[in-house]
């Protein structure tokens, strides 16, 4: 049966519930025709929501300071003999022309050849011997392992470096501050192209023997 609407109430609501289904845990009605039924409805617990981290690009190590660091321990030995031959120079002749200084370059290493013819006489080997030990003692295994192409392209660019810087500062004025370091770049350079290209000679005669200590590829 169904109760009359209460006067505060509008005529459209009904306060009872017949022939009709009511869901949910809660419902208020004034009356209810046919029966209660209670259903266990179980609701499901809701899910965490799984928050996915995507990683960061991994950064991969460098491989250029490697070589670069290996390049310079290789060729440290040049830099600092170049470095003393070019100081004694430029003490001597302070304030003169790069020819000028570039002469004393070469006196210096007349003079350190005179070491060799001497150490010549006394161990009963050839000059020539001796001068391809000194230098093999002196060319660096990274350079050894670089192939015969890639020492004509090293030894041409040092060449060009060298002619280059000459020309530049045998125009320049001997006291200028840029001028500085000057005469051991180019010593360094000449030092350089003289092993590249001893380096390239031997291969083509086949003397790997004579190269250095590391082996050839």
């Amino acid at each position: 049966m169904t109760q009359p609407p209460s006067p505060d109430q509008s005529p459209d609501v009904r306060n009872s519930i017949e022939n009709s289904t009511a869901t949910g845990p809660v419902f208020q009605a004034g009356s209810v025709q046919g029966g209660l039924h209670y259903y266990n409805v179980t609701t499901p617990a809701p899910q965490p929501t799984a928050y996915v981290v995507h990683p960061g690009p991994v950064r991969q190590p460098s491989r250029v300071w490697p070589h670069i660091g290996r390049w310079f321990v290789a060729l440290l030995p040049l830099l600092i003999c170049s470095t003393a031959i070019a100081a004694a120079a430029d003490a001597v002749a302070a304030g003169t022309n790069i020819a000028v200084r570039r002469l004393i370059d070469v006196a210096i290493l007349v003079l350190g050849g005179t070491v060799i013819v001497f150490w010549s006489g006394v161990s009963g080997r050839r000059v020539v011997h001796l001068l391809h030990h000194v230098l093999g003692k002196a060319t660096p295994s990274t350079l050894i392992a670089l192939s015969t192409n890639a020492l004509a392209v090293l030894t041409g660019c040092a060449s060009a470096l060298w002619l280059f810087g000459f020309t530049t500062e045998l125009f320049a004025d001997p006291g200028d501050p840029r001028s500085r370091g000057a005469n051991g770049a180019l010593v360094f350079l000449a030092f350089f192209a003289v092993l590249t290209g001893r380096l390239i000679a031997l291969r083509k005669r086949g003397l790997n023997s004579q190269v250095g200590s590391a082996q050839t590829r």
